[in-house]
């Protein structure tokens, strides 16, 4: 891996990349569909950076995708405060994490970020 891509490696990155993909599917219901796009399409770019070896975004446009991710949560359920504005956002800012992915820490809060969507998953069915 060169050393502009970062942590965490390709095999760590694909496991981490298929385990969100995996506890954001049972959420799919209540994420809105703009936001799945912005979601998917991250997702997609960070693939992008690491199979290709592209560039991380600049400051600027990572302050501007949180605002987009922001203002799709906020135009489809008029607050960010509650279960389906936070779970839906706590989604849109760990697909915005993946394009930080410089160091072990980082891996592990999306670890951590994926604990609790996984927990939030349970807010809306506690069946198996």
């Amino acid at each position: 891996m060169t050393a502009s891509i970062g942590y965490p490696d390709r095999t760590t990155f694909y496991w981490l990349l298929a385990t969100s993909v995996l506890v954001l599917a049972p959420l799919g219901a209540h994420v809105p569909l703009g936001l799945w796009g912005v979601i998917a399409g991250l997702f997609a770019w960070r693939y992008a950076m690491v199979a290709r070896a592209w560039r991380a975004p600049g400051r600027i446009l990572r302050l501007g995708l949180v605002t987009l991710v922001l203002v799709l949560v906020y135009q489809h359920y008029h607050t960010l405060i509650g279960r389906d504005a936070g779970i839906a956002l706590l989604a849109g800012l760990l697909a915005l994490k993946f394009l930080e992915l410089k160091n072990p820490r980082d891996a592990m809060l999306c670890v951590f970020l994926l604990y609790f969507l996984m927990v939030g998953g349970f807010l809306y069915s506690q069946s198996i």
